[in-house]
């Protein structure tokens, strides 16, 4: 009904609003125009009322969003008064932390075993820095003692082949003056051989050489860190042991002379 209604009052409208365009037009060009123009307007009001029922149906949805929209903001409303609540009730509970926390601080400070555990406590780190200290200096200690027995037990081997040199060239040099006994007919008697003494080598003539090497003991070598009384002993062993070395390197060089000093003579026999 209100859309014919419409229709009606459109069409009346739109042929008075006709009949006053063409009133300036002669009589017989308006009855030819007035279907024409019907026409027209009839299409134009066919387009006018889609884009209406277009506005009409966006009208429509803008509603329900708008009804949607408002449903949302009133549950998120909600959420906002409930977490509100809930912030009110933890900074309560924060705050009453926070005052027991003072209580209790107060009351373990007015204790005196809180000041005990403090005073054994910087105590335990000064020992610990101590122990710390006392470790450093050690490892020192042991790194320069191991740095002197590689140095000793490379002069041992120095030692064992100077020794091990020394034997082979008395061998060579007893068998020597046996052979020049033997061919200038001086043979000891029996008696000489009973009597002399046996050496390592098993003559009598290298057992005399120990009585050419009384001298006093050299402490030259490589110095030893002897500042901690702990490792006292033990540098002494390493003292002791160098000083044999220093003795045995003199050893050494004096039988060397007296091996020249036997084939110098030898020579001249």
């Amino acid at each position: 009904m209100l859309s014919d209604q419409t229709n009606e009052a459109s069409t009346t409208s739109s042929s008075s609003l006709i009949c006053e365009e063409l009133g300036h037009l002669p009589k017989t060009l308006r009855t030819e125009l007035i279907p024409f123009e019907l026409k027209y307007t009839s299409i134009e009001k066919a387009k006018l009322l889609e884009k209406l029922k277009e506005a009409r149906n966006e009208l429509i949805k803008a509603k329900a969003k708008r009804e949607e929209r408002k449903d949302k903001y009133s549950s998120l409303q909600n959420e906002v008064e409930e977490l509100k609540k809930k912030l009110e009730v933890v900074r309560e509970e924060r705050d009453q932390a926070i005052g027991e926390r003072f209580m209790m601080k107060a009351k373990i400070l007015e204790q005196d075993t809180y000041h005990d555990i403090i005073k054994n406590n910087l105590q335990l780190e000064e020992k610990l820095v101590q122990i710390k200290l006392e470790h450093a200096t050690l490892s020192q200690e042991l790194e320069s003692s191991l740095d002197d027995l590689e140095c000793l037990k490379s002069l041992v081997k120095i030692r064992d082949n100077e020794l091990l040199h020394i034997s082979k060239e008395m061998e060579k040099a007893i068998k020597q003056k046996d052979l020049l006994n033997e061919k200038l007919g001086n043979y000891p008697s029996p008696m000489n051989q009973k009597l002399a003494p046996k050496g390592r080598f098993g003559v009598s003539s290298i057992a005399h050489i120990g009585s050419m090497f009384s001298k006093p003991p050299i402490t030259s070598g490589l110095s030893l860190r002897v500042d901690n009384p702990k490792i006292l002993p033990a540098n002494n062993r390493i003292i002791k042991s160098r000083i044999d070395l220093d003795q045995g390197s003199k050893d050494w060089s004096s039988a060397k002379s007296f091996k020249a000093k036997e084939e110098n003579t030898s020579s001249l026999n």
